[in-house]
């Protein structure tokens, strides 16, 4: 069975329910041997381990059985209207309110334990706490037999004025909190800028390179991969869903600059590696994060890290300026395909970011040097005479998928400090 598909397929109905969750699979043996258990539907639904438990992981947890993914919409609404039923039974006139009636564990026979929460920490601290019941479950059950407390006790806990006081006064999540983001090409430079401000944002995020350097964001999780693959980038892909649930924001950010060559002078091999990785590394990542947006039927955001030089290529960058222009062609392509299940596609068009690995005083220099500028004046070549910085791309990023672009696709945004080629 594919995990994958009960993760999409979970979190696609806690969001159409109001609840935007990352999800976390535990798979271990002891995980599938409580799953498994011929007792499961039985024991799993008595109660928690301990009444505080509750705020955590609910009072009983979602049992499938043998059900299909196509099922979870039927299971979710009988798992509500119980848990309406299990309000009415202790509430007695106390006039409280009735909490989210989501689950937050599912328990899924030859899949796992998968847990729910407002962020992945959340999802994990549910699996923590929900993996000493199953321990406990486990052991009770081969000397005898699990009992909880009764449901009146849980309820007690679940609505104690205290913990009520603790949920209202939680502060508002940051602006990304609940989502997945995947950016190519990560390790450095843009990527990198663009990996850090997804995660201050309150993103979970998959960095896929082919540096994997864990020292460099440590928050992330870390794929190695080459972008020119697209074996790797769709086990990649695969991945990054499995371990948060999901996927709603795809960077395609990974690239390369070669030296520069006159059109004639070009060595073929430095043509081909351009156009390999960064066109038909554009083509491998979008093609894979669209399957899983579309799979989760969500919407989602796609970013192109484009440049300049799609629309105003430069002297003696032919193999850089072409793969730029088809990869534009290509975002606008997705574009189109893209909207009709709500997913968002737009483009920056950045230049002369040269606080990036690519861009050495040598490559500056002879860059300056084929328009004539100093390095100096080359470093400033635009409108605004100003440098642009990979935090100007990674805030522009930001604003594209934070949802204060939710109506715009298809668009191409210049990132130059203004340019008398492009206006």
């Amino acid at each position: 069975m594919n995990p994958n598909s009960w993760l999409i397929e979970i979190r696609t109905q806690l969001s159409l329910r109001g609840f935007r969750s990352l999800l976390y699979l535990d798979d271990s043996r002891e995980a599938l041997e409580f799953v498994n258990h011929p007792k499961v539907g039985s024991f799993s639904q008595r109660g928690p381990l301990t009444p505080d438990h509750v705020i955590r992981t609910k009072r009983l947890p979602l049992y499938t059985g043998k059900g299909t993914t196509g099922e979870l919409d039927g299971f979710l609404t009988r798992y509500t209207e119980e848990y309406g039923k299990y309000f009415e039974r202790n509430e007695k006139g106390r006039g409280l309110t009735k909490l989210d009636p989501l689950p937050r564990v599912f328990l899924v026979p030859g899949i796992g334990v998968i847990t729910a929460g407002a962020t992945w920490k959340d999802a994990r601290i549910a699996s923590d706490i929900y993996s000493h019941t199953v321990k406990c479950i486990l052991q009770a059950e081969k000397i005898g037999e699990y009992e909880a407390l009764p449901e009146s006790d849980i309820f007690d806990v679940e609505y104690w004025v205290l913990e009520q006081a603790k949920l209202k006064k939680k502060g508002s999540s940051p602006a990304l909190a609940g989502k997945s983001a995947f950016v190519t090409g990560g390790a450095s430079g843009i990527g990198l800028a663009i990996a850090k401000m997804l995660l201050d944002q309150g993103a979970q995020v998959t960095i896929g390179d082919l540096r994997e350097n864990k020292e460099v964001e440590p928050r992330a999780h870390w794929v190695k991969m080459d972008v020119s693959s697209r074996s790797e980038v769709a086990a990649a892909f695969t991945q990054a869903v499995k371990r948060f649930g999901g996927l709603d924001v795809v960077v395609v950010n990974a690239g390369i600059f070669p030296k520069s060559h006159a059109i004639e002078d070009i060595p073929l091999e430095d043509w081909e590696k351009c156009l390999r990785i960064n066109l038909d590394g554009s083509l491998h990542t979008v093609a894979e994060g669209l399957r899983w947006m579309k799979a989760q039927k969500l919407g989602g955001d796609i970013v192109f890290i484009a440049s300049k030089n799609a629309t105003a290529p430069g002297k003696k960058a032919a193999a850089y300026s072409v793969a730029k222009a088809g990869q534009t062609q290509l975002a606008r392509v997705c574009a189109l395909e893209a909207g009709e299940f709500g997913i968002r596609v737009n483009s920056l068009h950045p230049h002369l970011v040269l606080d990036t690995g690519i861009w050495s005083e040598e490559v500056i220099a002879e860059r300056a040097k084929a328009y004539n500028l100093t390095p100096q004046e080359y470093r400033t070549n635009n409108l605004l005479r100003t440098e642009i910085s990979s935090q100007n791309v990674a805030q522009a990023v930001f604003a594209l998928v934070n949802g204060s672009f939710s109506k715009t696709t298809g668009s191409q945004i210049p990132l130059d400090g203004g340019s008398d080629r492009t206006l």
